[in-house]
């Protein structure tokens, strides 16, 4: 009895100093965490089905052509141009049904399949069953709410775990599998790349989708997850009916998020840290994103063998950005690039422009970093160093843009190679603010300073007409 008494006291003075031991402020955070009960089906807290444990911001995906028309949405209850299928159930080409979901892809366009899919919130599984395809499998979840019950619905995943199967419960942040590759096959191949892996999302108000296509019954194929649109005329938000339907995943989603503390919070911030991937372009356009007709150039180069050309055609709107996140503590971040320009104009005044612009996730103009035009030194290249002052967008996705446009004559050519972006995690560096105008000109001079005439890059293809069937 005394050797029990005496374990029992090592054990609670144990016990005690780890709690001794753990910071007052993590104690009051821990407080706030929601208890996820796996054997619970009740659900008062949901979360984004991608992200829950790598920190990245998922989301739909919008693309514009060089005019700035819209060609690509994968939002909620929306038509998607890029579309290039024909639907045999609907009867029409899918570019012209309405979106029952969302189509979740990484922020950076990079590859998503391998990503990891997370349940949003507690509940059941409703429905696993591998013998449809979408491509790849649908998973189905009940999660009851005190006003009754909704289902979340994931498509295109893979490496469903074992444990994943109908009837069994689930909780916030259980893994459902990852996601599918796949290729891209839309209408506008110029605009994209080669992959198009992502995740069909959507929230709905009822169960099964088996029965609920009355206005086109080849639709009802015997699988619960469904085909993922509405016929025009029929918007989600009330079909089939007004009280079993369809919802707007992500907004859903936020107003059922609660006050918790993610498993991951906004990575710190690391000083020095590398934000822009590539700025050399030795790897193509990998982690880029670019619009109108840039050219990788091996002639006009910095450092290694490639640089972006920019401009080098009469009315030219070139643009090139990446996406990064602002980490909590980041003061400013360091921007620095080379730029080599050629010009065919003759005056002083200035028509051919490059701008780099910082703009947040979806593209609205934060600030202008720098300007350049045909007017500017010529001939060699020129270090632009920036300091960016980031502290009112901690945690945000922000884009760097390049971004030129030329006037109808005398073109103009923007050389754009290693771009680097790096954080500033305490204080401010010497270098000059946003705006600011710092030539540092590079020993690489042209032969002689008399005027040239400048090759004309050769245009983008345009995208070929589509009719409506």
């Amino acid at each position: 009895m005394n050797t029990l008494r005496l374990i029992l006291c090592i054990l609670i003075l144990f016990v005690t100093s780890l709690l001794i031991s753990i910071p007052q402020v993590a104690l009051a955070q821990l407080a706030l965490l929601p208890v996820a009960s796996p054997l619970s089906d009740d659900a008062t807290i949901f979360s984004p089905p991608l992200g829950y444990h790598n920190g990245i911001k998922y989301g739909p995906r919008y693309t514009y052509d060089n005019g700035g028309a819209l060609i690509e949405n994968t939002d909620y209850g929306v038509t998607n141009p890029d579309l290039s299928h024909y639907s045999d159930c609907f009867a029409i080409e899918m570019r012209y049904l309405i979106h029952a979901g969302e189509d979740w892809y990484r922020p950076d366009r990079s590859p998503a399949n391998s990503d990891e899919v997370t349940a949003v919130a507690d509940g059941i599984v409703y429905d696993y069953d591998t013998r449809w395809s979408y491509p790849g499998y649908a998973v189905i979840l009940q999660h009851t709410l005190p006003s009754g019950n909704v289902y979340s619905v994931y498509m295109h995943i893979e490496n469903v775990p074992s444990g994943i199967s109908n009837g069994q419960p689930v909780y916030r942040g259980q893994k459902l599998g990852t996601i599918l590759q796949q290729n891209y096959d839309g209408r506008y191949p110029q605009y994209h790349g080669t992959d198009d892996s992502h995740l069909h999302f959507e929230m709905r108000y009822f169960a099964s989708a088996n029965g609920i296509y009355s206005d086109h019954p080849p639709c009802n194929k015997g699988d619960a997850a469904g085909r993922g649109y509405t016929y025009p005329g029929y918007p989600p938000d009330t079909y089939p009916n007004s009280s079993q339907h369809y919802t707007d995943p992500t907004t859903f989603v936020q107003s059922h998020s609660g006050s918790f503390l993610p498993l991951i919070m906004v990575p710190p911030c690391n000083q020095g840290s590398t934000l822009i991937m590539n700025g050399n372009f030795e790897q193509g356009r990998v982690y880029w994103i670019d619009t109108g007709n840039i050219i990788l150039n091996n002639v006009r180069r910095h450092g290694g063998s490639w640089s972006a050309w920019f401009g080098g055609y009469n009315s030219a709107y070139d643009v090139m950005y990446q996406v990064f996140n602002v980490p909590r503590g980041a003061t400013s971040v360091s921007l620095t690039y080379y730029v080599w320009i050629e010009t065919n104009e003759t005056s002083p005044n200035a028509y051919d422009y490059l701008r780099v612009q910082l703009r947040n996730e979806t593209g609205s103009l934060l600030s202008t970093i720098d300007m350049l035009s045909n007017a500017s030194t010529k001939g060699t290249w020129l270090t632009r160093p920036f300091n960016i002052n980031t502290s009112q967008y901690l945690g945000q996705y922000l884009r760097l843009s390049f971004e030129a446009t030329t006037d109808a004559t005398m073109f103009t050519s923007f050389y754009i190679d290693d771009v680097s972006l790096t954080l500033n995690c305490s204080g401010a560096n010497s270098l000059p603010q946003e705006g600011t105008e710092s030539e540092t000109v590079a020993t690489q001079q042209v032969e002689s300073s008399n005027p040239v005439t400048l090759p004309r890059k050769p245009t983008a293809t345009p995208a070929t007409p589509h009719p409506y069937p």
